[in-house]
């Protein structure tokens, strides 16, 4: 519908190419008017009387709202005077020189703000638009986008975090302030003490940059790091450096406490007492920021400061039980922080990261999730099915009786699984594939055809990431 010059709707012909506004109204509208305005370059503004769900006669609430049909989704101003009852009719009110109240939200025309409307209910309301609920304001100017970072950027498994703040046009001033985010991680990060505002929001820190922790950090002694305080320094640098406050402070506070009791790890026995004050202060301080970090959700900071300081002691017999060298903190609990961040290094798909943790670890509950079966699930290139395995009866040129083959089939879509995407004979041995296109093949072929080409052989028109891994291990090599 298009207004008139009278102010009056009137229906067009359905051929007539004319400008259509379309407000999304889930209630009964029971009347509409345009707002009246003096300047014709301004007539977005419009009044929707609205009944109960139930239906116009029915009882309810009977509302009128102020829509503009720049955001067609929401109204901008609801009044809802009329409890009993939907509103039958309303008219516009002109007043003029009337004083804004302090609440008020410019709506335009200042003097085309108050309706008078009635009501099923019997009553007739003098109502404004300026002291009516602004659903509008509720609805938040910004959203948030988290992802892991892809297998091929660099620091696979953490997380990326982007934002975008966009203004809805409510046809109103807006006075409510923007909430700052960052892109924690894109992938090629170094650094990110500079890079990062001071007031941002952290959003899921303890899985931010869990791989880059699980890569960058030392939890055992060697020739770089021999003492327990300089692994607790390095770990400070790599927390510092990916802009991690609370886990820096957790480091430095330990190898502080490690430098002043002149101690090199917990003392062997529970009951043990010092004369330095400073080392009675170990094993409560580490129990605290052990409890504190679990309650933050941070399992990885827990398990890395189990591994540094050496807090499993390993049964004294076969088939006996580990310990906990921390007193009033069970190995029951300790156990359950392994297993959560192993689950969680897992979901990540950074599995060296959680082999490794399980061989090193003392608990032989966690060392025996090593000798448990591995299953590896397969997905044909072609049609995306999963691959149950089996052999595929294959008939030669002979037209002799079909004879089982070793040779895989896939089920749904009858294309042959292992064969090289160059040279395509089947492959035996090493196989290498993109893990987003699946296809793959010999590894020599690889090494020949991605040589000089970036695209994957097949033709998928996939930009495969063997190019540089190749290379940089036959560098390396």
């Amino acid at each position: 519908m298009k207004r008139s010059a009278s102010g009056v709707f009137s229906r067009h012909h359905k051929k007539k190419q004319l400008p259509l506004h379309v407000l999304n109204i889930a209630a009964p509208v029971t009347r509409i008017k345009w707002r009246p305005v003096e300047d014709t370059s301004d007539e977005s503004l419009i009044a929707v009387a609205t009944a109960s769900i139930y239906g116009a006669n029915a009882g309810g609430k009977g509302n009128i709202g102020l829509w503009s049909t720049k955001s067609p989704w929401m109204p901008m101003s609801v009044c809802e005077g009329h409890m009993e009852g939907a509103v039958l009719s309303f008219a516009w009110v002109k007043e003029e020189g009337k004083k804004q109240p302090r609440n008020e939200h410019s709506f335009g025309e200042e003097k085309w703000k108050t309706v008078i409307t009635v009501g099923r209910d019997g009553q007739c309301l003098l109502q404004d638009f300026s002291y009516g609920h602004h659903p509008i304001f509720d609805v938040p100017r910004g959203c948030v986008a988290i992802a892991n970072l892809t297998a091929f950027q660099k620091g696979f498994g953490s997380l990326q975090i982007m934002s975008v703040h966009q203004n809805i046009n409510a046809g109103v001033s807006e006075g409510a302030s923007n909430l700052v985010l960052a892109i924690a991680d894109q992938g090629d990060v170094h650094d990110l003490t500079k890079s990062q505002p001071s007031s941002t929001v952290q959003i899921a820190p303890e899985l931010t940059h869990l791989s880059r922790f699980s890569e960058l950090y030392i939890t055992k002694i060697g020739s770089d790091y021999t003492t327990r305080a300089d692994l607790c320094r390095h770990n400070a640098n790599v927390a510092n450096g990916l802009a991690q406050k609370s886990i820096t402070r957790m480091w430095k506070t330990l190898a502080t406490i490690l430098d002043g009791s002149e101690l090199d790890g917990l003392p062997s026995s529970l009951s043990d007492t010092h004369s330095n004050s400073i080392a009675n202060l170990l094993k409560p301080t580490l129990r605290k920021l052990l409890i504190q970090r679990a309650d933050a959700g941070d399992v990885q900071s827990c398990v890395a400061l189990c591994e540094v300081m050496d807090i499993i002691c390993p049964p004294t017999s076969a088939g006996g039980s580990a310990k906990s060298s921390l007193p009033n903190l069970d190995i029951s609990l300790i156990r359950e922080w392994y297993l959560s961040y192993i689950d969680l290094l897992q979901h990540m798909c950074l599995f060296t990261q959680a082999a490794a943790l399980i061989k090193t670890c003392k608990d032989p509950v966690i060392n025996a999730l090593n000798q448990n079966s591995t299953t590896i699930h397969e997905s044909c290139p072609r049609c995306g099915k999963p691959l149950l395995g089996g052999t595929a009866a294959v008939q030669d040129d002979t037209g002799s009786s079909p004879q089982l083959s070793t040779q895989r089939v896939c089920r749904s879509c009858r294309a042959r699984i292992g064969h090289c995407f160059l040279c395509h004979e089947p492959v035996k041995g090493i196989y290498v594939w993109c893990q987003a296109c699946g296809h793959g093949g010999h590894h020599n072929c690889a090494i020949q055809w991605f040589k000089y080409h970036e695209q994957c052989p097949t033709g998928c028109g996939h930009k495969c990431n063997l190019h540089s891994n190749l290379f940089e291990k036959q560098s390396t090599n």
